[in-house]
C-alpha cells in the first residue's frame, strides 16, 4: 500500500475535491436537480422536528428552519442576526475556533450541549455537525435534537439501577441472574450463602452452577432453570431445595424465580433465602410431634382404662343410689334383707352368701339371718361374736376382706367356722356409727376370678348403706309407737295453744278497745259541761262517733279472726294523720302536762297506707311517751322524706328504756312499765308497720326515748289481705 499526501486540513487533495464537489451539488440544486427535487429538499428542511442551522466560520447563522425558531422561541429574522454564542452557553470565540478546526479535520462530529431559549430556560441537545465547502467558502450544517426526555429516561434508569444495586448488595436475599447456563449477575448475599466468591461464580462455565445443588434435588432444579431461560410458562416459580456450599455444608433455601429479559434475551432471575434454621426447627418440631403422638397414644390407653373403670364406678354408684332409694323406701325388715343379699350375689357373680345379724332384743351375738345360693351353709346354731377377736378385726378394718387373709391373720380363732363353706370368698362388715351391726359372707366368683378393687369398693359402699337401712327398719316399729304418742301429745298441746291464743287475743282486743273507750269517756265528760257552744258539742259528738267506729272495726276483726281481712290502701298524708291524732289526744296530753312540737319537711309526698292503722300506731306511740313522762315533758315529732320513703321520728324527754329491754319491747305481752302494762301496744304497732312493708325501731336519743318509722312511697293503691 502507498501513502497519500494530505494538506493542512488533514485531507488528501482528492478528498478535498470530493467534498467540494458534494457541496457544489448540494448548493447548486437549482441548476443540477429538477425543480420538484429542489423544492422537496427545501420542504424537508422546514418540516424537520430537529433544529437545523447553517453556520459560517464566524459562528453566525446563515440559515435556520422553523423547528429552530420554535424550539428557541425566536423569530427567523432574530436568529439570522445572532451567533452560536447567543444560544449555546458552552461556546465562546476561543472554543468556537478550536471547534471549527476540529470539525474541518473530521468533517462530521456528534456532540451533546445545551441550548438557551429566549425566555432564559435551557435544555439539553444532541448536535450532529457536517463540514462543507462551496465556491471556496466554508460552511457548518448542524442538526440539533432536544434530548430532555432521553436525559430523564437515562436518569430514571440510572436511579433504578442504583436502587437495584443497593437492594442486591445490602439486602438479605441472595440474587443471581442465569442466562444461557452462565451466571450473568450475583450479589454478595449469594456469595455468603454458597461460600463461593462473586468473581469465581461469574467465571463458571455453562451449567457449572449445578454443583451448588444437592444431587438429589439437582435434576429438578436444573430443569426448572433451563425452562425459565427458554421463556417457558409452565414452570414452578417457588420451591425449596438443598444447596451445597464450597466447604461441603448442606443448607436449605427457599427459591423464588421467574423469566426476565436481560440484555434483550430471556434469563432466569433467581432470589433465595436461607431457611436452614427454620428447617432444623421443623425437624425438631416433627420429632417432638412424633414423641407427643406416642405419649398421647400411651396416655389414651391409660385414659381408656380409666374411663372403663370410671364407667364401672358410675354404674356401681348409680346402682347403689337406686338401691339406697329402694332400701329407704322399704320398711319391711325381711324384704330389705332379701334385697341386700340378692343384690350382692348378682353384682359380684358369686355362688352363695350368708348374712349374720343380731336377733331382736338381743345384741350380743350374730345369728345367720339369710342365706342365698347353693348349699352347704353353716349350722344356724353357730354364731359370730361382735366383741371377739374376729369381730374387732373386721370392725377396725372397716372394708371387705378376703377370707384367706383373715385365716392367716387369725389362725387360732374358733369363730372362723365359715371358712370351709366360703373358700376364697369375702367377709363384708356392716358398720353403723363405728359399731359392727352385721356380717355378710360371700363366696368366690363363679368364674373363678379374683375380686377387683371396684368390686370391693362397691360392696363397701353397699354394706354401709344397708347397715343404715337395716337400722332404720329396726327402728320403724319403735318410731311408729313414738309417733302415736307424739300425736296424742300434739293434740293436747294444740288445745292448750288455742286457749293461750284466745287469752292473748282477748288481752289484745281489750287493749285496743281501751284506747277509744278512754277518748269517748273524756269527750262525754266535756259534753256534760253546760257552757260549751253547740259547735263544740257537735265536734265532740263526731269524735265520739269516730271512736265508736274504731271499736266496731276491732269487733269485726275479731269476727274475721279465722279468715283474711281486706284492708284498703289509699293515698295518705302522714302529717294530716298526726294532726288528727294530736287533736284526739289533746286533752289527755294537756292533763299529763305534755307539750308536743312538730316539724314537717315540705312538700311532703303522700304514701299508700291504711289511715286507721297508721292513726292507731301514732296513738300507741304517744301513749307510750305519756307513760314514760309521769311528771310531764315534751314530745318532738319530725316528719321528713328521702328518695322513695317517708320517715317519722317521735322523741320524748322521758327516761328512755334500759338497753337490755330494747330487743324485746316489740314482743307481745312484754312491758317495762311500773305497775305492768298489757305489753301489746308496740307489738300491734310493729304488725301494722310491717304490713305496710315498712320498719319501726326504738333507740335512746339525746333527750329520751325515740321511735323511728320508715314507710315506702312507691306502693300500689288497692285492697290487701290482712290478719290481726
Amino acid at each position: 500500500m502507498t501513502s497519500r499526501k494530505k494538506n493542512k486540513s488533514g485531507k488528501t487533495p482528492e478528498g478535498r475535491t470530493a467534498v467540494k464537489k458534494t457541496a457544489q451539488k448540494t448548493l447548486s440544486v437549482k441548476t443540477e436537480l429538477p425543480f420538484d427535487a429542489e423544492k422537496l429538499s427545501q420542504l424537508s428542511f422546514e418540516k424537520s422536528r430537529d433544529s437545523i442551522f447553517w453556520i459560517g466560520p464566524n459562528a453566525r447563522f446563515l440559515y435556520v428552519n422553523d423547528a429552530a425558531c420554535k424550539n428557541l422561541g425566536y423569530t427567523r429574522k432574530q436568529l439570522l442576526g445572532m451567533a452560536v454564542f447567543d444560544i449555546d452557553p458552552n461556546f465562546d470565540e476561543k472554543v468556537w475556533t478550536d471547534h471549527w478546526e476540529k470539525l474541518k479535520k473530521a468533517t462530521m462530529l456528534t456532540l451533546e450541549s445545551t441550548h438557551k431559549r429566549k425566555d432564559g430556560t435551557v435544555f439539553p441537545v444532541e448536535i450532529t455537525i457536517n463540514y462543507l465547502e462551496f465556491n471556496d467558502r466554508q460552511y457548518n450544517c448542524a442538526h440539533a435534537r432536544d434530548i430532555t426526555h432521553r436525559r430523564m429516561a437515562e436518569s430514571a434508569l440510572k436511579e433504578s439501577e442504583e436502587k437495584f444495586r443497593l437492594l442486591s448488595e445490602q439486602g438479605i436475599l441472595a440474587i443471581v441472574i442465569i442466562q444461557d447456563g452462565l451466571i450473568k449477575f450475583a450479589n454478595q448475599a449469594i456469595s455468603e450463602l454458597t461460600e463461593y466468591s462473586i468473581e469465581e461464580m461469574m467465571s463458571w462455565g455453562k451449567n457449572e452452577f449445578g454443583k451448588t445443588v444437592h444431587p438429589d434435588d439437582r435434576p429438578f432444579v436444573m430443569d426448572q432453570a433451563a425452562r425459565k431461560q427458554r421463556g417457558e410458562t409452565d414452570v414452578v416459580n417457588h420451591y425449596s431445595y438443598r444447596t451445597i456450599t464450597e466447604s461441603g455444608r448442606q443448607k436449605w433455601v427457599d427459591l423464588y424465580s421467574k423469566t426476565v429479559i436481560y440484555g434483550g434475551r430471556n434469563a432466569d432471575f433467581v432470589s433465595m433465602v436461607d431457611i436452614t434454621p427454620r428447617k432444623e426447627a421443623d425437624d425438631i418440631l416433627k420429632k417432638a410431634h412424633h414423641e407427643l403422638e406416642f405419649l398421647v397414644e400411651e396416655r389414651t390407653v391409660e385414659l381408656t382404662e380409666s374411663n372403663r373403670l370410671l364407667k364401672r364406678r358410675i354404674f356401681d354408684l348409680y346402682t347403689i343410689f337406686e338401691l339406697s332409694r329402694n332400701f329407704n323406701a322399704v320398711l319391711n325388715y325381711e324384704t330389705l334383707l332379701d334385697s341386700f343379699v340378692l343384690t350382692s350375689l348378682g353384682q359380684m357373680g358369686a355362688a352363695k352368701a350368708a348374712l349374720y345379724l343380731p336377733r331382736p332384743y338381743e345384741h350380743k351375738n350374730f345369728y345367720i339371718a339369710r342365706v342365698k345360693g347353693s348349699p352347704p351353709f353353716p349350722s344356724e346354731e353357730l354364731t359370730i361374736h361382735p366383741d371377739g377377736e374376729f369381730g374387732k378385726y373386721i370392725t377396725a378394718y372397716n372394708r371387705p376382706v378376703y377370707i384367706n387373709d383373715i385365716s392367716r391373720k387369725l389362725q387360732t380363732d374358733g369363730e372362723l367356722f365359715f371358712v370351709k363353706y366360703f373358700e376364697n370368698g369375702l367377709v363384708v362388715p356392716l358398720i353403723f356409727q363405728t359399731k359392727l351391726r352385721g356380717v355378710l359372707i360371700i363366696s368366690q366368683k363363679e368364674s373363678g376370678q379374683r375380686f377387683q378393687d371396684e368390686d370391693i369398693e362397691f360392696l363397701s359402699i353397699l354394706a354401709n348403706q344397708t347397715a343404715v337401712s337395716i337400722e332404720n327398719a329396726r327402728l320403724y316399729e319403735s318410731e311408729k309407737e313414738a309417733i302415736d304418742k307424739l300425736q296424742k301429745t300434739q293434740r293436747l298441746l294444740l288445745q292448750t295453744e288455742r286457749l293461750a291464743v284466745a287469752g292473748e287475743l282477748s288481752a289484745k282486743i281489750a287493749h285496743e278497745v281501751n284506747n277509744p273507750l278512754g277518748i269517748i269517756k273524756n269527750y262525754l265528760q266535756l259534753l256534760e259541761r253546760q257552757n260549751q257552744s253547740p259547735e263544740k258539742n257537735t265536734e265532740y259528738i263526731n269524735i265520739v262517733g269516730q271512736e265508736i267506729d274504731r271499736i266496731a272495726m276491732i269487733v269485726r276483726q275479731l269476727l274475721n279472726i279465722n279468715r283474711p281481712m281486706r284492708i284498703k290502701f289509699v293515698r295518705t298524708n302522714l302529717y294530716q294523720i298526726m294532726k288528727e291524732v294530736l287533736s284526739l289526744m289533746n286533752r289527755q296530753l294537756e292533763n299529763a302536762n305534755i307539750k308536743t312540737i312538730m316539724e314537717v319537711q315540705e312538700p311532703l309526698p303522700e304514701v299508700m297506707a291504711w289511715p286507721d292503722g297508721i292513726k292507731q300506731v301514732f296513738m300507741n306511740l304517744l301513749l307510750n311517751s305519756r307513760d314514760a313522762m309521769p311528771n310531764g315533758g315534751e314530745v318532738f315529732i319530725r316528719i321528713s322524706h328521702e328518695t322513695h320513703k317517708v320517715q317519722v321520728l317521735l322523741e320524748d324527754t322521758g327516761c328512755g328504756i334500759d338497753a337490755k329491754h330494747i330487743p324485746h319491747i316489740f314482743e307481745p305481752f312484754y312491758s317495762t312499765k311500773e305497775g305492768g302494762g298489757s305489753g301489746l301496744g308496740l307489738s300491734v304497732s310493729r304488725g301494722i308497720i310491717t304490713n305496710h312493708s315498712g320498719t319501726i325501731e326504738f333507740f335512746n336519743g339525746k333527750k329520751g326515748g325515740c321511735f323511728k318509722i320508715v314507710l315506702p312511697i312507691d306502693q300500689e293503691e288497692g285492697d290487701y289481705e290482712w290478719r290481726i
